[in-house]
């Protein structure tokens, strides 16, 4: 398992798809935030949510289905490693490269907004404090739903395909508006009250969402043909 988990992250910090997915988050959350972070902040935290759940979409489609089209993961298994083993070290990695993705997500927003927006914001310790949970809160809601990204891609094993699900799934969610944080507010504007503003009930309902999607994913993995 160990050294599947190795494996695994050794190829995404040394291979392209990792820098393309880090470069799109970046690139398309400094023009969001140029665009939308005057009058249109509600339309930029909305988008901020959006982009990083597709750059883990884009993410898990690249890099998970590119295993199976170049028969990685066929190799694998068939050298003699388990299933489950398999699976777990895919499914913790992409966790972390998600985590990355993110978290590069949300500096991206608010490094753009303060270079594009600036209002004389005062910092405080308790403000910054505030921020920072509240960002970590977002990154764990948003990257409960992204492992459902994982699941889909497994499942299609086909990059181009698996995308495209993965991105009809976001737009699905968005016409939950009970599913995505679509009332988040900005961090930097609120600094002193942005704790009030997380959805725990949301939490509450998302939080098993992981554990649900690596045990049914196990059993799916080891009943289908690769």
């Amino acid at each position: 398992m160990v050294n599947l988990l190795q494996a695994e992250l050794y190829k995404i910090t040394h291979t392209k798809v990792m820098a393309i997915c880090l470069v799109f988050t970046a690139g398309i959350e400094f023009v969001n935030s140029f665009l939308h972070g005057g009058n249109q902040i509600d339309t930029m935290t909305l988008l901020i949510e959006i982009i990083g759940l597709i750059s883990c979409a884009l993410f898990s489609g690249l890099s998970v289905g590119t295993d199976f089209s170049g028969r990685t993961i066929i190799h694998t298994v068939t050298s003699g490693k388990s299933r489950s083993c398999v699976w777990v070290s895919k499914y913790l990695s992409f966790f972390m490269a998600c985590i990355v993705l993110l978290s590069v997500n949300s500096l991206a927003a608010n490094a753009g907004f303060l270079l594009f927006h600036r209002t004389g914001l005062v910092f405080s310790l308790t403000g910054m404090t505030a921020v920072v949970l509240y960002t970590f809160a977002g990154i764990v809601y948003d990257l409960c739903q992204a492992s459902l990204f994982f699941i889909i891609t497994m499942q299609i094993k086909e990059s181009g395909i698996s995308i495209a699900v993965s991105t009809l799934f976001v737009a699905v969610m968005i016409s939950k508006s009970n599913v995505l944080w679509v009332d988040r507010m900005f961090p930097l504007l609120n600094a002193q009250t942005v704790m009030n503003g997380i959805p725990f009930c949301n939490f509450l309902a998302l939080l098993p969402v992981p554990v649900v999607v690596l045990c049914a994913g196990i059993q799916f993995f080891k009943r289908r043909d690769l």
